[in-house]
């Protein structure tokens, strides 16, 4: 049977400049799985504005009469930006594209962030780990306040950052903490919510006591992708780094 794809791509008119370019590597990345796959991959693009992001609603309706992919604009109550982010805003964006793939009998949501430039084989990539047998699977990208890629292991309670600038790290492995601005999630999670607050005070009691005495905590928010990943850790999930590194365009915004 053909896997089923759901590309969930939150969105607002701030990242409305990067839409052609990032809908091409898009693209480009699909083209790549269907001359790879001996079975065809049905994918389907869901993309989340707020109603009033009317030139990316204007944008993206141009690439749904001009594409043969299946494109869905469904738009979301406005919404206030704070610091690049609303991070109630994103949770319940991304709860509401796995409410779609469920509704949808998809086999994985694939997260894109707005302002993320696939690899042509990126989406490949993550398909083939999902193949592995890993619930989660994600590329890397420059992470805002650190300035370079990075992904998060956390084992016996100690948190450690992986920069990825040094190749030597930039290596296929597990993880346990992942950004969500290219993540490719299996069904086996979408009964797990996103959410910006902590559910589990152990999960928040344990992020504290890792990143205690590091002169950086201070300066953290943690997002829904933090708390996803605990939630998901929790209920026995795993989590894989591809090797693959995707540009995060944040800084042309």
């Amino acid at each position: 049977m053909p896997k089923r794809v759901l590309i969930a791509i939150p969105i607002t008119d701030r990242d409305s400049p990067l839409i052609n370019e990032c809908f091409k590597a898009i693209q480009a990345a699909i083209e790549y799985v269907n001359n790879k796959e001996i079975y065809p991959t049905d994918f389907s693009i869901l993309v989340m504005p707020r109603i009033t992001d009317l030139i990316a609603i204007d944008n993206w309706s141009r690439l749904k009469q001009e594409s043969t992919l299946s494109i869905k604009i469904e738009c979301v109550d406005s919404y206030e930006i704070y610091a690049r982010h609303n991070l109630a805003a994103i949770a319940k964006k991304r709860n509401f594209a796995m409410k779609k793939a469920v509704a949808n009998n998809d086999d994985y949501v694939l997260f894109i962030d707005s302002d993320i430039l696939l690899n042509s084989n990126s989406i490949y990539n993550l398909l083939r780990a999902a193949d592995l047998g890993h619930d989660i699977t994600v590329s890397a990208y420059e992470v805002v306040w650190l300035g370079y890629p990075a992904i998060c292991t956390l084992k016996n309670g100690e948190l450690n950052i992986v920069d990825l600038s040094d190749k030597k790290n930039s290596v296929a492995q597990p993880v346990q903490i992942v950004g969500m601005g290219c993540s490719l999630i299996s069904k086996s999670c979408f009964s797990i919510s996103f959410s910006d607050c902590f559910t589990n005070p152990d999960h928040e009691a344990l992020i504290k006591s890792a990143l205690e005495g590091k002169e950086w905590a201070e300066s953290i928010t943690f997002g829904e992708d933090v708390i996803f990943s605990l939630n998901c850790i929790t209920q026995g999930k795993t989590m894989f780094y591809t090797g693959d590194i995707v540009e995060h365009k944040y800084k042309q915004l």
